[in-house]
């Protein structure tokens, strides 16, 4: 169980440095059976060069566990995206290693994890999980639900020393849970002021995760659906138009023999309305065709495209 703990806990990373040298003298005496009469005088020696110690301040890296957010009123959905991003906008500072609760679950149970940590209820297990892990700085927060604000609260604390070294407390407008993807870029730079972005990062979180919040409201499926009626509708349609052009190119040919040849008035008549029933079948499946295409057109800006749907 240790031996896990330790896995994981080098999972969050670990200081980089060398390892001082510590200079070793080394020296050398002969015995003689008898006091010798003459001595060479030894050489000056030469004091030890000290070696300078490593930079480590600026090397180590900060181990930073998110411990679960307390809630209040604020969806599950809302939650775990907000957790999501917030992982996401601390892994974007430099020399910095972080995880989140979920992430340590997923590696211990939290029978074992009590264990190890040595606690009883779940919220200090988890705390006391994140030292035992090896972590700098322990991240807490507070979502809550306040009718029409949300309130964020984000602290820092130093894991070793025990203190808050940094807190944002915020007061939202409501915007569907985008105020709070919105307020993370500003309160992990105000938390995290001595540590700075990796190369070619950007604060804020991206505006696809806002999809996940809000996604558009109809599965892929029903685009294709359109698709597929409006396809069959247009075969039909095509097929429909050629037996109209057949009948009524029958009826044309027998009213053109009936000037030389007698016919029976009835069987003009059936022919005729063979023609008029194709003509309104054919427009009707050009209408339906018509329509299920127009349809399907506006459904694409409501069709959840990227999967943003849980």
């Amino acid at each position: 169980m240790h031996a896990t703990t330790l896995l994981i806990a080098l999972s969050l990373g670990s200081t980089i440095g060398d390892t001082p040298t510590v200079p070793t003298s080394t020296s050398t005496s002969t015995s003689s059976g008898s006091p010798s009469s003459t001595s060479s005088p030894s050489p000056p020696s030469t004091p030890p060069t000290a070696t300078p110690a490593p930079a480590t301040d600026e090397r180590r890296v900060l181990r930073v566990a998110l411990a679960d957010l307390g809630v209040t009123g604020v969806p599950d959905t809302v939650v775990s995206v907000f957790t999501d991003s917030l992982l996401a906008e601390v892994r974007k500072l430099q020399r910095t290693s972080v995880i989140g609760m979920a992430e340590v679950r997923a590696m211990l149970d939290m029978e074992a994890a009590r264990q190890i940590a040595g606690c009883a209820d779940e919220e200090s297990c988890l705390a006391e999980l994140a030292g035992s892990l090896g972590a700098d700085v322990l991240l807490v927060g507070t979502l809550a639900d306040l009718g029409d604000a949300t309130a964020l609260s984000l602290k820092r604390i130093d894991q070793r020393s025990g203190t808050v070294v940094g807190q944002v407390n915020q007061r939202l407008k409501k915007a569907r849970g985008e105020e709070l993807l919105a307020a993370i870029g500003p309160a992990v730079a105000e938390l995290f002021v001595d540590m700075p972005l990796r190369p070619g990062q950007t604060r804020g979180v991206a505006k696809e995760a806002a999809l996940r919040l809000n996604p558009p409201p109809l599965p892929v499926w029903t685009f294709w659906t359109g698709v597929g009626v409006t396809a069959g509708g247009a075969l039909a349609s095509a097929t429909a138009g050629g037996l109209w052009l057949s009948s009524h190119g029958a009826w044309r040919a027998a009213l053109e023999d009936a000037r030389t040849v007698p016919t029976e008035g009835r069987t003009l008549k059936a022919q005729e309305g063979n023609v008029v029933t194709a003509e309104v079948v054919m427009w009707s499946l050009t209408g339906t065709t018509v329509a299920a295409a127009l349809g399907t057109a506006i459904l694409v800006p409501f069709v959840d495209w990227d999967g943003a749907a849980p």
